[in-house]
């Protein structure tokens, strides 16, 4: 990774944490593959450790962060699915793949992911890169669900198509004529999403428009699994109010402000019989402790605490969809910050949590 953000980054955290950090860096395939696993038992194993709170006399030990993070989104989130594939037992049967040009294609597909026990792995819509098509494998994949569209620079090509098939893999497209309709097909591919501890059966609406609350409901979408439908802003899609009818949804997670999604999708929402909550912040740093927050103890237990935390660049969205998977798996809540500063709502979150390890999911360029 870029050598001087990277380490401001972790002189931030450092500082706010007031603890030593260890980082983990990746180097060759191999160093890959035993440094993610080291990683993963850190989250689960005797190495983890309690950040104090601010005013605390004692110094705590060592916070372990993992960073996976590679030259682009494309190396990156290859990094993430070699995490998951980890975590798994170093096999797969399913890959979720989509372009690394189309936001809106990886935040649906990041719930599918988690409901199949997969990753999502971008691709360029040109070309199956050497790396991935050396993951897919070794890890013995032999399915990969592609969504969106094949056509232009925003979708996963023919070409890649041929390469999966060459490898002997089944590959099955979901995609519809907009972003809309793919989201609420995606849905209808996952079947019958999970519940959210009493609030039962949930969705997750956000805007079609804009990224920045989407992204944030990525881990606990993944966990639940519970769908990410896409809606304008000005008006409920007519495919998310029949998703929701005949899945029966119980519960839907609106994301974001009046400024994203008008009252009028709440309402529109509400007047199907189901019970909603809005998860605003003042701004996408706010939201996403919001949510934090919101689905601390939704699940199982220890499930979304403060024990395990995810952290991201706010303005790029595929370090974020990529590890929905991986932080639906540890049950780590999602926080955003910027590549030069910890942003107040994250920083009063991190120093109120007693935390026993951060996985920071980043790119390569710009932190």
């Amino acid at each position: 990774h870029n050598t001087q953000t990277g380490a401001h980054s972790t002189q931030l955290l450092s500082g706010l944490l007031g603890t030593d950090i260890v980082r983990h860096s990746f180097a060759t395939p191999t160093q890959k593959t035993l440094l993610v696993l080291t990683a993963l038992f850190a989250f689960l194993g005797s190495t983890l450790t309690t950040v104090a709170p601010t005013g605390a006399s004692e110094r705590p030990a060592e916070l372990d962060v993992s960073r996976y993070g590679g030259i682009d989104r494309y190396a990156t989130s290859l990094l993430v699915a070699e995490a998951v594939a980890a975590h798994a037992g170093g096999s797969l049967k399913t890959v979720v793949m989509v372009s690394g040009r189309n936001w809106t294609d990886a935040v649906v597909a990041s719930p599918l992911a988690g409901s199949l026990g997969a990753p999502v792995l971008a691709t360029p819509s040109e070309q199956l890169r050497g790396d991935a098509q050396a993951f897919l494998q070794r890890t013995g994949v032999s399915e990969v669900l592609v969504v969106g569209g094949q056509g232009g620079a925003d979708g996963v090509g023919p070409s890649v198509v041929a390469a999966l098939e060459a490898l002997g893999i089944s590959v099955e497209r979901v995609t519809r004529g907009d972003q809309y309709a793919t989201g609420s097909a995606v849905a209808r591919r996952m079947g019958t999403p999970g519940n959210m501890g009493d609030l039962g059966r949930t969705a997750v609406v956000a805007s079609g428009e804009v990224f920045a609350d989407a992204l944030v409901a990525s881990a606990f979408a993944a966990r639940g699994p519970h769908p990410v439908l896409l809606s304008p802003h000005d008006r409920l899609h007519q495919g998310v109010a029949s998703y929701l009818s005949d899945l029966s949804i119980e519960h839907v997670v609106l994301m974001g402000g009046s400024e994203a999604l008008h009252q009028s999708v709440e309402d529109s929402i509400a007047a199907l019989g189901i019970d909603v909550t809005r998860l605003a912040g003042a701004s996408r740093y706010d939201t996403a402790v919001e949510a934090a927050r919101f689905t601390s103890g939704a699940y199982e237990d220890d499930c979304f605490t403060s024990r395990r935390i995810g952290l991201a660049r706010a303005r790029v969205p595929f370090d974020s969809f990529s590890a929905a998977p991986l932080l639906a798996r540890l049950c780590a809540p999602l926080l955003l910050a910027d590549p030069a500063t910890i942003p107040q709502a994250t920083a009063n979150y991190l120093d109120a949590a007693r935390t026993d390890s951060a996985a920071r999911c980043s790119g390569h360029r710009g932190w």
